[in-house]
């Protein structure tokens, strides 16, 4: 299932931004634009801010990171998000979690995928 559709990437100075359509595991089609705060290659781990978009409707602000963990022969990825609800009636933010863990998977199977295919040129 593509979960992340149409990809618009924008790099003002220093600033890079995406905006994208998204479908959640319900079926429901979002929008979201981000702005990239941090690429930290050394410690494999990126910060996306949401500046516009449907999470906003719900959110005063609302952060992302996630941060891949190796450890050993198995890797880890950890998500965290950080938002302020618009007030107390707004719910947790627990589809975009799902979402998040969709992601995950789906990258997972394409490594795998990838390291078979490499497996098998090398037999």
């Amino acid at each position: 299932m593509e979960r992340i559709l149409t990809p618009s990437y924008q790099l003002s100075g220093n600033d890079f931004s995406c905006e994208f359509s998204y479908l959640l595991e319900d079926g429901k089609k979002c929008v979201a634009k981000e702005l990239i705060e941090v690429i930290d290659e050394e410690n494999q781990l990126v910060r996306f801010k949401i500046i516009d978009g449907d999470l906003l409707k719900e959110f005063k602000s609302f952060t992302l990171t996630v941060h891949v963990l190796p450890r050993g022969e198995l890797t880890g990825v950890k998500w965290i998000s950080e938002f302020e609800k618009i007030d107390e009636s707004v719910p947790y933010p627990t589809k975009l979690i799902d979402f998040c863990i969709a992601v995950t998977k789906d990258i997972e199977t394409h490594h795998l995928n990838e390291a078979k295919t490499e497996a098998a040129k090398t037999e």
